[in-house]
């Protein structure tokens, strides 16, 4: 990771007037897409930069030069590289994700921090009176900084819980005890504090990642718990073989599955909020020879259906897929990884068709 260059604060450089001309003048945004965003930017009080990616009418990296070119800020880019565990722990969970920031690296009394907006001066006052260091902000995209804020933060909310868990326990349980007893102290741990603490950072760590899948994996001396997030699986943190037995029949309670049953597939479902979103959750348990596999499904029920001017066309992709959607007979198959926006798009069209004139029927399995 490298900052290529200073970066000094100024109340003029918060200025927001010309980013929607200079998308204009890339070809980014069409001036009918500009004048309703800015609209929307007024009656709601959001700022562009969000409005524009929330409705997909940019993505973050297209944002990103165009901040970088335009606003002459310093980049870091997450990506390989690995964060010294000690720099975040500067400041407060509550912090960073409150002006979703995270410290970097230290080098005296100066400390990098990475920030989706860093022209937010209240932000930047509040690292510097947390740490009493002088700050040096820097630009990043915010889905990468959302996800070491989780894995940073989250590994140790987690780890204390496993830690916590163990010593209620007494010991680390032999994985060799007979699975009568194994399945008593698992009911039993369940209740406990730490298991349900557990379970709820993994939940709420994967919401926040915008993961579209947990898999929660037991091999022979640890489990491994990973998310799928845009479309790649990603590994977020390896527990102790002694808190798989509580996780899985905690998440078994969860999705109403029978808890005794352990040779057979097990499907469930349950419903949770997680900072004001609801959010459903498919759960699937797999027997395999180092316990039970669990593979939660994500899925935000406060998503809104979106337009096709939303969808991130271009112009003339927009006039064809209308054109195509209108056809009287024939069929459109969309396809893509896991959270790539098939099912966004699908709905957009019907959206698009959807009159009192029509009658519309959807076949899905599961329902989205």
């Amino acid at each position: 990771m490298q900052v290529t260059q200073d970066f000094k604060i100024n109340k003029e450089a918060r200025r927001e007037t010309g980013l929607g001309d200079v998308l204009l003048e890339l070809g980014i945004l069409s001036s009918e897409q500009l004048e309703e965003e800015l609209r929307r930017q007024k009656s709601t009080g959001e700022k562009l930069e969000e409005l524009l990616i929330k409705d997909g009418l940019v993505n973050e990296k297209q944002l990103i030069q165009v901040l970088k070119a335009y606003r002459n800020l310093p980049y870091i880019d997450f990506s390989g590289f690995r964060i010294d565990p000690q720099v975040p722990r500067l400041i407060s969970e509550s912090l960073a994700r409150r002006h979703m920031l995270i410290p970097v690296s230290r080098e005296g009394n100066e400390i990098v921090v990475a920030m989706s907006d860093p022209f937010n001066l209240y932000a930047i006052d509040d690292v510097s009176i947390a740490t009493g260091l002088n700050v040096k902000p820097a630009l990043a995209l915010r889905s990468s900084i959302r996800i070491a804020v989780d894995q940073y933060y989250g590994n140790e909310s987690a780890e204390r819980a496993v830690s916590d868990f163990v010593k209620e326990a007494g010991a680390t349980p032999d994985p060799m005890k007979r699975s009568v007893e194994r399945e008593a102290l698992a009911v039993d741990a369940v209740n406990h504090a730490p298991a349900v603490r557990l379970v709820n950072s993994i939940m709420e760590r994967a919401v926040r990642a915008r993961a579209s899948d947990i898999h929660i994996e037991p091999y022979e001396g640890e489990v491994r718990i990973r998310f799928r997030i845009d479309g790649d699986l990603q590994e977020i943190m390896t527990v102790s073989r002694a808190v798989h037995s509580a996780v899985v029949t905690r998440i078994k309670i969860l999705g109403r599955m029978d808890i005794a049953e352990k040779r057979l597939p097990q499907d469930g479902r349950v419903e949770m909020q997680v900072d004001n979103k609801e959010v459903d959750l498919r759960i699937s348990v797999l027997p395999t020879i180092y316990g039970e596999k669990i593979v939660v499904r994500l899925l935000n029920r406060n998503s809104t259906i979106r337009t096709k001017c939303q969808l991130g066309f271009s112009e003339g992709n927009i006039k064809l897929f209308s054109k195509l959607i209108r056809s009287p007979n024939g069929i459109i198959l969309v396809t893509g990884p896991t959270g790539s926006g098939k099912t966004t798009t699908l709905y957009a069209a019907l959206q698009e068709l959807n009159r009192t004139s029509r009658n519309i029927i959807t076949v899905e399995d599961p329902v989205e």
